[in-house]
């Protein structure tokens, strides 16, 4: 009996090596520290963060990776893995391919040349500390439980061995996670990954399933995929986290999800920096015990999503939610905590258990913003075969959408649909419809009060769109209806057709094909939703002193409105000099309509004009006097100023508008006016109308400090009389500018510019023709000459000097500039031009993103200085 039993335990163990060959046949073992170098003290830990240093730097016990017997023997094949990790494919003897990944990584690797070796690589490898190294060991039986596909890693020492050959000197020695990987290759013989008939990438996926109509991807396993990427916290799922692989049962085709890399699942962005990090990168979300913001943490998988869960109704959704909520219970969440190392475990078991089973508890919660946001802007994508796409208006709150396979011969729908799904208008902002290639056909019908806007874009092909749907709106002040334009047709084929009903936009324009498979599935330009971001205000000068501020910019993305659909900018500043407030709002509509754009200018300020030193070219000037403020104005404006921009041929523009001006202005010698034409016209409360036009010319690379390119600016503007206003005047003005750069023994910038005013008529004094300080003329004072026209001239060489690691590299250079300009009066001769010259020095950071340039100007008068986040001019 005794024999018999031992003989049973021997052969089920024989049998468990044979079906489980990643179990380790050998017995060796070695302590292993995963990261001693994140070790840190406090004051490291409170700036860069605490993360998971105990975990990185606890010695822990591991298995010696047994080449000869691991998988019946290893041989390495290949180098693989991302720009961070160090990835080693090999191939088993049992015929499985295998990866192996390191544990620590090296961010350095995916930084430009010149951030190498630089404290910023040495700051995003501390971050490294940020990952738990021993996550996937946990992630492996939690997705096991759902059922979710996936390569089951096991933690692993990879000897110094010889039989690494090439590959020794880079992955002998180090600790890594070794798992079957799902193959693309396929080869005759190969054996399939979980009995898949094929596996595939993502890109390849979009390849085929355009071309295949009966093939899906399987959108119930890939919503339970992503429901347990919210509960683990790992927001790094983008196309290449992914593999797919096709089970062919009862000829439904089917494509399964392999998620793989858990390289930020219970990620930890805590500590000064980080946080800050966090503010400005949302889609880095700390592992907490709830769920901060489900669209930073699903960005980046935001395409898949968008493709592959739209078509699952709201019913359906909640089950898988369900099911996902009530299949790990506390025990399975325990159980896969377990799989960590004992000396980990005995270090973070008790955080991860806590915050794993508060998750699950709130996933339902999530999951429905989830859904919300699944739906708020909806993508479905057709085949590159003929389509029929039928979309009804059923109700004011629903939109019924059908795909289906075109029949040629008769150009109606033809057997099931391959897509479909009714619409709750109650979350959707917006339903786009990509027909991709072939000849398709469109049919919008439904009369509604109210209903989704519905965009139907065609592609290559003899497309046919038809709209015979109505949907009612109301004036809001008056309930007479009108039809909204809710329906739109994009296609610039030359043989498509438009039947457009009322309430139909029908767009033409020519769009670019993608260059490659990147821009067209991961197109970076956002096309929905909003932005919010933070516009400083700083920059220091002789007039002004000290000037700080700061104010929101909301940034709203709309389809095919590039960069955005409108931004909008609030900013106050306040100058401590002057002791002066600045209080500014711009908004720019982009396309208000094809080719027209609306920008709109409101400012409060109390820095317009803060000195009036006389109307002439040759005005006295005492420095005494400034001391005792003999020349100061106290003006406070007020401004309305919006615009239409046309955008004509290359990069020329036209703008048109009007302006809308309140001042209030008080000036300390009242005397100091006797010199200006007019006398003190404009003195004391005046209101100013306005109408303005400009053309534009802008070829610069880079607007706040140019290598190459023009900047030509040509503005006129027209004054009516009114009430404060008793007289008709204008003003026109010019702005140049050229940059040319060249290496001679280093790289030269040089920059030109020429600008000038004329005023006809009876104008307010604070409207003359100035010149003097940052804008031109440095080394004199703000506004310090006044004319009815001026004329100035720049002239500025930008000198390249050396590189400096300063936190991050960046170029420093010196300057040097001279100026020269007048101003006129009529009837009043002067021959004088006022030079300036001066110099200073630079420092721009990553290709000129950031800018910072000093600058001292010497006049006849004084010495000034300027310090600003962008170049002279």
């Amino acid at each position: 009996m005794i024999r018999k039993i031992i003989l049973l335990v021997l052969l089920f163990l024989l049998v468990q090596s044979e079906s489980y060959s990643q179990v380790f046949n050998s017995p060796r073992d070695t302590i292993v520290v995963p990261g001693k170098e994140y070790k840190a003290g406090w004051f490291h830990k409170f700036i860069f963060g605490k993360h998971w240093r105990d975990v990185w730097t606890t010695p822990i016990k591991v298995k010696i990776l047994d080449l000869n017997n691991f998988a019946g023997g290893l041989t390495p094949t290949r180098k693989g893995g991302g720009l961070q990790t160090r990835t080693l494919h090999l191939l088993g003897k049992d015929g499985l391919d295998y990866k192996f990944r390191s544990i620590d990584k090296d961010p350095a690797r995916m930084l430009p040349d010149d951030l190498k070796e630089t404290f910023v690589a040495s700051v995003l490898k501390d971050q490294i500390s940020s990952a738990n190294p021993m996550a996937p060991l946990v992630v492996a039986p939690l997705l096991k439980a759902v059922g979710v596909f996936q390569a089951v890693p096991q933690l692993v020492f990879m000897p110094d061995d010889k039989k690494l050959g090439k590959y020794r000197k880079e992955f002998g020695g180090v600790l890594g996670m070794i798992e079957v990987h799902p193959d693309e290759g396929n080869n005759p013989g190969d054996i399939s990954f979980e009995g898949a008939d094929k596996v595939i990438g993502t890109y390849k996926l979009f390849h085929r399933l355009e071309k295949k109509r009966n093939e899906k991807v399987d959108n119930i396993e890939f919503l339970k995929a992503r429901l347990m990427d919210m509960l683990l916290g790992d927001w790094d799922r983008h196309f290449d986290q992914w593999r797919w692989a096709l089970l062919d049962k009862k000829k439904k085709k089917l494509w399964k999800p392999i998620p793989r890399d858990r390289d930020q699942a219970f990620a930890k962005y805590d500590g000064l920096a980080p946080s800050l990090m966090e503010a400005l990168t949302p889609q880095l979300v700390t592992f907490e015990e709830d769920y901060s913001n489900i669209q930073s943490l699903t960005w980046n998988g935001r395409f898949l999503d968008r493709r592959y869960l739209s078509e699952i109704n709201k019913a359906t959704w909640d089950s898988v939610t369900t099911f996902v909520q009530n299949t790990i219970t506390d025990d399975v969440i325990k159980d896969a905590v377990k799989h960590l190392p004992l000396e980990v475990y005995a270090i973070a078991s008790t955080e991860l258990i806590r915050k794993l089973i508060s998750r699950r508890d709130h996933l339902k919660e999530a999951s429905n913003k989830f859904y919300e946001l699944i739906n708020g802007y909806v993508d479905i994508f057709g085949s590159n075969k003929a389509d029929y796409l039928q979309i009804k208006r059923l109700k004011n709150n629903t939109t019924d959408v059908s795909l289906f396979k075109l029949d040629r011969r008769t150009r109606e729908k033809k057997g099931k649909e391959f897509y479909h799904k009714i619409f709750d208008n109650n979350l959707v902002e917006e339903i786009r419809i990509y027909l991709l290639k072939g000849d398709d056909k469109a049919v919008v019908t439904g009369d509604v009060d109210s209903g989704a806007l519905i965009r139907i874009i065609g592609g290559h092909g003899k497309d046919e769109f038809i709209n015979k749907s109505k949907v009612h709106s109301h004036f809001p002040i008056i309930p007479f209806p009108r039809l909204e334009n809710a329906t739109r047709f994009y296609d610039s084929g030359k043989h498509s057709k438009f039947i457009a009903g009322k309430g139909t936009i029908v767009n033409t324009d020519k769009i670019p094909d993608p260059k490659n498979d990147f821009e067209r599935y991961e197109d970076r330009q956002l096309d929905r939703g909003y932005e919010w971001l933070v516009a400083p205000v700083e920059h220091i000068n002789t007039d002004d002193g000290v000037v700080l501020g700061a104010g929101p910019i909301l940034i709203k993305y709309g389809f095919r409105k590039i960069p955005y659909d409108y931004r909008m900018l609030l900013t106050g500043s306040y100058a401590t000099k002057t002791k002066s407030f600045n209080i500014n709002y711009e908004a720019f509509f982009n396309s208000l309509y094809r080719g027209i754009s609306l920008g709109v200018q409101i400012k409060s300020t109390e820095l317009s004009l803060t000195n009036f030193y006389g109307f002439g070219n040759e005005t006295p000037y005492s420095g005494s006097l400034v001391l005792k403020k003999f020349y100061k104005v106290r003006q406070r404006v007020f401004e309305f100023k919006p615009s239409l921009i046309f955008k004509l041929t290359g990069r020329f523009n036209l703008s048109l508008g009007f302006s809308y001006s309140s001042y209030k202005t008080n000036i300390n010698n009242p005397s100091i006016l006797n010199s200006f034409t007019y006398g003190n016209y404009g003195l004391g409360r005046f209101k100013l109308w306005g109408l303005n036009s400009s053309i534009d010319f802008d070829s610069r690379d880079v607007k706040r400090n140019p290598y190459k390119g023009d900047l030509i600016n040509v503005s006129f503007s027209y004054f009516p009389a009114g009430k404060d206003n008793k007289f008709n005047f204008s003003k026109a003005s010019f702005d140049v500018r050229h940059y040319y750069t060249f290496n001679k023994i280093t790289d030269i910038t040089l920059a030109f510019r020429i600008r000038g005013e004329k005023i006809w008529g009876t104008f307010p004094f604070f409207k003359s023709a100035f010149l003097g300080g940052k804008e031109n003329l440095r080394g004199f004072n703000r506004e310090r000459f006044a004319g009815d026209a001026s004329i100035s001239s720049q002239f500025e060489a930008r000198f390249y000097l050396t590189k400096l690691n300063i936190i991050i590299p960046g170029r420093f250079g010196l300057s040097a500039f001279t100026e020269i300009g007048r101003v006129f009066q009529k009837n009043i001769s002067s021959d004088k031009w006022h030079p300036t010259y001066g110099g200073g020095f630079w420092l721009s950071f990553l290709n000129r993103t950031f800018t910072t340039s000093l600058s001292i100007g010497k006049s006849a008068e004084r010495t000034s200085f300027y310090i600003r986040a962008r170049m002279g001019f």
